[in-house]
């Protein structure tokens, strides 16, 4: 079984697109905290996360940097290789499943940092 759930804060805005057919198309990536603290520093978790149609939509309307919320879905890998011959892995959580736990008006109270630096593009 494959089912994945998280929660956490987004990292950037999202992107939304639009296939040639309409059909909608988003991605970002979530920030997990980790329970378990190095050397007594809070750590931190990145997932690539996509989402298809109206739910798409509807969760990049409502959203913003530093929303916390709940996904669920299935991880699937992503493996490319490009134009320089390097092969790359990845791992991306496809969700089926959202809930919104703050409002997008009411800033988060630890959004991601602007200067942060990110694991991945």
């Amino acid at each position: 079984m494959n089912r994945v759930e998280y929660i956490g804060r987004l990292v950037a805005e999202g992107e939304i697109s639009y296939s040639t057919t309409g059909n909608a198309f988003y991605r970002n990536k979530i920030v997990v905290d980790r329970r378990i603290k190095k050397d007594g520093e809070p750590t931190a978790d990145f997932f690539k996360f996509k989402m298809f149609g109206k739910a798409a939509e509807t969760f990049q309307q409502w959203t913003q940097k530093g929303s916390k919320v709940f996904l669920a879905g299935r991880n699937a890998n992503e493996d490319y290789t490009d134009k320089d011959g390097n092969k790359h892995y990845d791992i991306t959580l496809f969700v089926d499943e959202f809930e919104f736990l703050d409002r997008k008006e009411t800033q988060a109270s630890d959004p991601v940092p602007e200067d942060m630096e990110l694991p991945f593009n």
